[in-house]
């Protein structure tokens, strides 16, 4: 599994550097926040390595296992600044159905509960707010109108940056027309599960 493979190198590096790979439960906060801070400085510095080594396949592996969700974006620039439209397609087009699916899933569920979509409230809701209010009290904030706008902004953010790298690359104009058309369906929430067809 490539995404291990990453952890190992981290380790090593981390080790080769004379930086902490472990820790207990009791250390404190400060030794903690050390730690983590290491290790986040290892992986970069790691992703750095197998970017310049071309290790393409293993890096988007990571980032589709769901461990190096931070790599999306870093990735897909040097993608962009490298002109690897192919590449790009293949690390964003998994993410962008995923979020997707949710969302239908969200709809799916909010028709059948709640009677119907509320398109107006929905495009109203602060999704930072409501996740903040999940984590506190799942069961009590949970609603699937609440849903629904999260995953309608996770689509939305990875097609609006899809099509702000399109003009800097050789993208065929097929395929930003494919995009655009997505962004208005998921944007107003008219989104079908047909519509993913054109997605792999």
């Amino acid at each position: 599994m490539s995404y291990t493979k990453f952890c190992s190198e981290v380790e090593k590096w981390l080790d080769a550097n004379n930086l902490p790979t472990s820790g207990t439960a009791y250390d404190s906060e400060e030794v903690t926040k050390a730690r983590l801070d290491a290790w986040e400085f290892g992986s970069e510095n790691i992703f750095k390595e197998w970017v310049s080594d071309e290790r393409y396949k293993e890096l988007i592996s990571c980032v589709h296992s769901g461990y190096s969700d931070e790599f999306l974006n870093p990735l897909g620039k040097h993608f962009q600044n490298t002109n690897q439209f192919e590449n790009m397609k293949y690390l964003y087009e998994r993410e962008l159905k995923h979020k997707i699916r949710m969302m239908l899933a969200s709809m799916k569920d909010a028709k059948e509960y709640d009677g119907k979509i509320d398109v107006e409230f929905i495009l109203n809701i602060d999704t930072d707010a409501y996740e903040t209010a999940i984590y506190s009290n799942y069961k009590k904030n949970r609603s699937y109108s609440g849903s629904i706008a999260v995953w309608r902004k996770k689509a939305l953010d990875i097609i609006n940056t899809l099509l702000k790298y399109f003009p800097t690359m050789d993208a065929p104009a097929e395929y930003v027309a494919l995009m655009e058309d997505l962004q208005n369906k998921v944007y107003d929430i008219s989104i079908k599960p047909k519509d993913l067809k054109s997605i792999k």
